[in-house]
């Protein structure tokens, strides 16, 4: 059973709002990834920016524990729908890999409360 500090994660988060301490999520990711997921990186960036109307930084006034835990649950349902639209074995591992993310991340912050 997911403790209430959880669950409280799964509620919506005020709007972004930056300060000094705010930087580029994107650039410090790029710097660690291969050349082909920088690509996606970026893309990525172009589409919040066209959505959002910028990108995505760090120190915004919300909880990125929040937003992890609800896009990382939303990753498991699409690959669940993966899953079931293109079955295969590696499908089934990627959604058990997903899992395994949500309750490492839920246990992890159920030690920080």
């Amino acid at each position: 059973m997911m403790n209430e500090e959880v669950l409280r994660l799964l509620l919506p988060q005020p709007e972004p709002v930056l300060d000094e301490l705010s930087q580029s999520v994107t650039d410090w990711v790029l710097e660690q990834a291969s050349p082909q997921v920088q690509e996606l990186l970026r893309l990525r960036r172009t589409q919040g920016v066209e959505r959002y109307g910028g990108e995505l930084r760090s120190y915004n006034g919300r909880d990125p524990r929040c937003d992890l835990l609800q896009e990382l649950t939303d990753a498991v349902l699409y690959a669940a729908q993966v899953a079931i639209e293109y079955p295969s074995a590696w499908a089934r591992v990627r959604v058990g890999r997903l899992l395994h993310e949500v309750e490492g991340l839920a246990r992890e912050i159920e030690e920080d409360t």
